[in-house]
């Protein structure tokens, strides 16, 4: 049963779907050119640079591996300019990856200790929801397609209840 419960979150954890429904949530896309991003504060990518902490950076097991990082970000700058120039950034400090796998917490403390389902499985322990509800964000990038995706949930209050607003940006090119 444990193991089941792990794997239930993995699968939660890597559909974004945060236990709603999918057609409970909101769902916008774009598509961004990193080459083509505007200086900040210019149109129309008016967000600079979000301030951001590694704060776990490990490699898979997958032949070639990819490296999984931990992110921190403050929750005022999870925007979509702000978090498609961290995508960017992402792609650009890491070129030497063949592909990159990031999760983005609006917390420092849960970017570190935050542990997917599949490790839960090895020790028995629950996931530790206080640091799943600081997940805002997942970033992915293949280096050889130069193409990757950073996805995050915006939260608002509306009709008296929890609703999330999902944001895709497909990212292509490089800094």
């Amino acid at each position: 049963m444990q193991v089941q419960r792990g794997l239930s979150w993995l699968v939660v954890i890597l559909a974004f779907g945060f236990v709603l429904p999918l057609k409970a949530a909101a769902q916008i896309q774009y598509e961004k050119y990193c080459r083509a991003l505007s200086e900040p504060g210019h149109y129309p990518d008016y967000e600079r640079l979000p301030k951001y902490s590694i704060d776990r950076r490990e490699y898979d097991i997958s032949k070639p591996p990819v490296l999984a990082l931990r992110i921190s970000v403050s929750r005022k700058e999870l925007q979509r300019g702000s978090m498609a120039r961290l995508g960017c950034k992402l792609a650009s400090s890491f070129r030497g990856e063949t592909k990159i796998y990031a999760l983005i917490f609006d917390d420092k403390e849960s970017a570190r200790r935050f542990e997917p389902g599949f490790v839960e499985e090895i020790t028995s322990k629950p996931v530790d929801d206080k640091y799943l509800w600081h997940l805002r964000a997942r970033f992915t990038w293949n280096a050889t397609t130069k193409e990757g995706a950073i996805a995050y949930i915006v939260p608002e209050f509306k009709d008296g209840l929890l609703t999330l607003t999902r944001v895709d940006i497909r990212l292509s090119g490089q800094e």
